[in-house]
């Protein structure tokens, strides 16, 4: 078995919704997401020799925050799918969906 390795910086701004106020707040978050590729390595005999240095995605998710008085604590789902292909080999199409799921802790500094 041979493994490749991609190594990617990635940008993802994302706008977030809230549903109302109080101890409990649902919300949604979207967003463009670039992906630059910093590193490639493969022990294949076959590797890819013509990757997308930058990839273009898209986060999408929901989640909510449960405060209580200066701490919140936080629960997300995202999803981010490739909009653009890893690479540009004929007749391979490799496009990524990741899906992530998050637990926080938050700390308000003013009440």
């Amino acid at each position: 078995m041979t493994t490749s390795t991609f190594s990617y910086l990635s940008f993802a701004p994302m706008a977030r919704y809230r549903l109302g106020q109080g101890s409990l707040v649902p919300y949604f978050i979207l967003g463009p997401r670039i992906d630059i590729l910093l590193k490639y390595s493969s022990g294949s005999e076959y590797p890819l020799v013509d990757q997308n240095s930058l990839i273009l995605g898209l986060t999408c998710g929901a989640g909510f925050e449960f405060r209580l008085q200066r701490l919140g604590l936080s629960a997300e789902l995202q999803y981010l799918p490739d909009l653009s292909p890893l690479t540009n080999e004929k007749p391979l199409l490799i496009n990524n969906n990741m899906i992530s799921f998050t637990l926080g802790i938050r700390w308000f500094v003013s009440e």
